[in-house]
């Protein structure tokens, strides 16, 4: 990885254009939700590009078809930190697997047996946030869908420009 000022906003728009068609096909709605105002943070793109196209892609697989998938980006400038979040309307993860799902590997209950994934991508984006400086984590029930929210400390002062 290599640090170096990154409009986060920037590299969030593109990776939802370059996922649109596929949301298309799949018959999941993807909207992008976010502060005016540049998200400068000291990143590395590609491994931030791999985070989110990760997060994205699991709401959309897991989620099915019709699903509403939301890439939130917002500000806390109290805390000096930018919060990114993948909420979808989906079905949800089960309350067992939820202490477990970024664990290398770990592939939930619902996965046994299908040939969902390889239960990498949550690990994967759990080492990109923490080698940011930052936190992640998930919020989920049976019903209404999935939250990841990530916390990145913003390189800008009081994140303001």
């Amino acid at each position: 990885f290599e640090r170096r000022p990154l409009n986060l906003r920037a590299l969030c728009e593109e990776v939802v254009i370059d996922l649109s068609d596929r949301a298309s096909i799949d018959q999941v709605e993807l909207d992008f939700e976010v502060d005016d105002g540049r998200f400068i943070i000291q990143g590395d793109r590609p491994a931030l590009r791999q985070m989110l196209l990760n997060l994205l892609d699991n709401a959309m697989k897991h989620g099915g078809a019709g699903v509403r998938v939301t890439l939130g980006l917002h500000r806390d400038c109290a805390l000096g930190q930018i919060r990114l979040s993948v909420r979808d309307d989906g079905p949800g993860i089960n309350e067992t697997d939820l202490p477990l799902i970024f664990e290398k590997g770990y592939r939930g209950t619902r996965a046994r047996g299908s040939r969902v994934g390889s239960g990498l991508g949550l690990a994967l984006v759990r080492s990109i946030v923490e080698w940011h400086g930052g936190v992640v984590s998930v919020e989920s029930g049976p019903a209404p869908g999935t939250t990841v929210t990530i916390l990145l400390p913003s390189a800008v002062e009081g994140a303001a420009s």
